[in-house]
């Protein structure tokens, strides 16, 4: 078995500097869609968590997509557009069980 403790120093690197990049971009984009700061930060979290346990790829680049997030900010507002933070936040988990639910057939 070859000696792992090389590569283990740029591990130690690269793993911080990747939470900072996704915490940033997870809020950045709950603030376009219009929810919490919160809301992007537990995103982040629960995104991770399940691809860590599930995923099968050492090289793939979890993200949002900050497009995704504008939009799915401009059509809850088009929807609801007097609802306060706690509605839009109610809004956004059932518009997302709604694509999971129709996505997995």
């Amino acid at each position: 078995m070859a000696d792992r403790r090389p590569q283990f120093r740029f591990e130690v690197v690269a793993g911080p500097t990747a939470a900072t990049v996704v915490l940033v971009t997870a809020t950045a984009y709950a603030t376009l869609a219009g929810l919490p700061v919160a809301v992007g930060l537990y995103a982040a979290q629960i995104l991770s968590a399940i691809y860590g346990l599930l995923g099968s790829s050492r090289l793939i680049s979890m993200n949002s997509m900050m497009m995704l997030a504008v939009l799915t900010g401009a059509e809850l507002g088009s929807v609801a557009p007097n609802v306060d933070p706690e509605g839009r936040l109610i809004a956004t988990v059932t518009l997302t069980a709604l694509v999971v639910a129709f996505s997995s057939g």
